[in-house]
């Protein structure tokens, strides 16, 4: 099932045309789904990271 999904993933990339594409060099770097997917997954984990951080500065300052 994996293989089928991540072939069914990687022919929807295929197949767009290439003119949608402002940069040649960003859609040969996207077409990808692991580095698509790790993009989408560190912009995640970076705002995770940065809800966390504010919530402990504002712990820490209604402590004082």
């Amino acid at each position: 099932m994996n293989y089928n999904l991540s072939k069914w993933w990687a022919s929807l990339w295929s197949n767009r045309p290439e003119d949608d594409c402002l940069m040649e060099w960003l859609c040969d770097f996207t077409s990808h789904p692991i580095v698509f997917c790790t993009i989408i997954g560190g912009i995640f984990l970076a705002g995770v990271l940065m809800v966390v951080q504010l919530e402990l500065r504002d712990r820490k300052i209604l402590r004082e």
